[in-house]
């Protein structure tokens, strides 16, 4: 498991990763559009009469590749992306692996991506299905840490959010109908509030704030008793629901980032005990058992560890910390002792 952990953090494989997102994105850019394949995977009497227009407006200037060379490219980044994934699955272990939400999320990505694939290459279907194509940039999403971070706590957070923004929707399509039902009769008509829709749409950019003079000059120019449909529509959903809303998602990100806290520092404990104890079973299955406890780490098993976790160390250094992780002065470091390890080593 560490193996496969320091060869999935490596610079080259971490590369490789980079360069395989990158290229399952460019894919888009010289790939035969889906519309243009045939049920019998041959190009549409329209492309294959009009190539040029295909490169220009299709492949952004690209020469198209066929259907099969393209297809054979996204296979070869998918199975490069599965091979990550059991990568990391090893290092995880199969119960966290199945317990950690992202993991199963890329793995059912890359299962509608690989049954796309196979659908396309069987007898039953020579087309693409529309399902794997839209879903290409999530992989960015999964391919960087803080960014799957970011999502993650975005997606946590809507529920908290869920019933205020459904109510700023629902006084947002009420006051659209209230600008309607005054603004539209008016002569000349307001282009801003003539039907529904467009009030909806001038009450979103009064709410977004954004070009709210354009909005709202022209009726305040026709009458200034206007003045109050306005003062009450920002008051009520600029100043109270958007404020709400920042509260909300202010206290809804510090919950998350607590609980996120809370998890990691579980899993380092958690991963230092079991650190431990498979460093003192290791040492007593090569027969130094006496008298020491099964609880105790002596010198001769620390220090190749904290040799592979900081090869910058000498062996003096070494030696040091471990005599100042040895509070008690015993020769051996027991699990308390041993928790401090990271901060010795200034890990987070």
């Amino acid at each position: 498991s560490l193996t496969a952990f320091e060869l999935f953090h490596s610079r080259p494989v971490q590369a490789l990763r980079y360069l395989n997102v990158l290229a399952y994105m460019a894919i888009a850019l010289c790939e035969t559009p889906g519309w243009c394949i045939t049920a019998k995977g041959t190009l549409a009497a329209e492309c294959a009469a009009d190539s040029g227009s295909l490169e220009a407006h299709h492949t952004f200037g690209f020469t198209p590749l066929s259907p099969l060379a393209g297809g054979a490219l996204e296979a070869c980044c998918v199975l490069l992306f599965v091979l990550q994934l059991g990568l990391k699955a090893r290092f995880m272990g199969r119960h966290r692996f199945a317990r950690s939400a992202p993991a199963v999320l890329q793995l059912l990505l890359l299962t509608v991506a690989a049954a796309d694939l196979a659908v396309w290459c069987s007898s039953v279907s020579w087309r693409r299905t529309p399902l794997s194509r839209p879903l290409r940039p999530l992989f960015i999403v999964f391919a960087h840490r803080k960014l799957l971070s970011t999502f993650y706590a975005v997606v946590r957070m809507l529920p908290a959010v869920l019933e205020l923004l459904l109510l700023i929707s629902g006084l947002l399509a009420f006051s659209a109908l209230i600008s309607f039902v005054l603004f539209g009769p008016w002569e000349p008509p307001l282009a801003a509030f003539a039907s529904y829709g467009s009030s909806f749409y001038s009450s979103f950019l009064l709410l977004t704030t954004t070009n709210f003079p354009d909005v709202a000059l022209r009726p305040y120019r026709s009458s200034r008793a206007t003045v109050l449909y306005f003062v009450v529509f920002q008051l009520t959903l600029v100043f109270v629901g958007l404020a709400l809303m920042l509260a909300l998602l202010y206290r809804a990100y510090e919950r998350h980032m607590k609980s996120e806290a809370a998890v990691l520092s579980a899993n380092r404990r958690r991963a230092l005990r079991a650190a431990f104890a498979l460093l003192v079973h290791d040492w007593q299955s090569a027969g130094a058992v006496d008298a020491l406890s099964a609880e105790a780490l002596p010198l001769s098993r620390f220090a190749p560890l904290l040799a592979r976790l900081r090869p910058d160390l000498s062996a003096w250094q070494i030696g040091v910390i471990f005599e100042a992780l040895d509070a008690r002065k015993r020769g051996f470091l027991d699990p308390a002792e041993f928790d401090a390890v990271l901060c010795a080593l200034h890990v987070r």
